[in-house]
């Protein structure tokens, strides 16, 4: 439509001297137009002479052309339109299949980056805990290490508290537990010595006098 009333119809109307003479080139813009829609080949010859005409000097094939091409050009447009028109709602219910299909992809979309941020997190998540269980496994074997090191300690220790049990303990004890004797018992003590000794006095008195005694048997012997 637009080609028609800025090319043809002034075309039509004045000729060449068309467009301030600018008729040629309105000419062949609209033949090139023309040709690209596929207009007949029969009509497109014979126009582009009638197109640049002063409207009077035109003859009646040339008017013919002319009237062709406007009833042809106003056909296809009316065609066009009745197109346009049988594809409106087809035209409607695809914007509003396009408008559904960016709002899917605009939720998988944000559903997508949803999840990339949780499994960002959970991938966070994951590397701390591996971190807290590569600690913890340090310090169990830390701990194991110092348990061994407490154990030599309490072995060591136990032998020496039994040594000193046995050893100093006990002659302390035992030293303890022996009590000084009271002054009856070191009466009684001194009592059932004396005769002890007066025992053993006399019998080394006797020892003593046996070698005289025999000395005097002797000489009574001889007399």
């Amino acid at each position: 439509e637009v080609a028609m009333a800025d090319l043809f119809k002034p075309l039509l109307a004045e000729g060449g001297a068309a467009g301030e003479g600018k008729g040629q080139e309105k000419a062949d813009s609209l033949m090139q137009f023309l040709t690209k829609v596929s207009f007949d080949e029969a009509m497109l010859s014979a126009l582009p002479s009638a197109l640049v005409k002063e409207p009077s000097t035109r003859g009646s094939f040339e008017m013919v052309v002319l009237s062709q091409l406007d009833n042809d050009v106003a056909r296809r447009v009316a065609e066009l339109d009745a197109t346009l028109k049988e594809a409106q709602p087809t035209r409607a219910q695809r914007a509003e299949d396009l408008e559904k299909a960016q709002s899917s992809f605009e939720e998988a979309k944000q559903v997508q980056l949803d999840g990339a941020g949780t499994l960002q997190a959970a991938t966070a998540e994951e590397q701390r805990r591996q971190a807290a269980l590569q600690e913890a496994k340090q310090a169990v074997a830390e701990a194991g290490k110092e348990a061994k090191r407490l154990g030599r300690d309490v072995e060591r220790s136990q032998r020496a508290l039994d040594a000193f049990v046995g050893g100093p303990l006990a002659a302390f004890l035992q030293l303890r537990d022996r009590s000084a004797p009271t002054p009856a018992e070191e009466e009684a003590a001194k009592t059932e010595e004396a005769p002890a000794a007066h025992a053993d006095a006399g019998a080394a008195a006797c020892e003593a006098g046996a070698p005289e005694a025999a000395a005097m048997e002797a000489e009574k012997t001889e007399d």
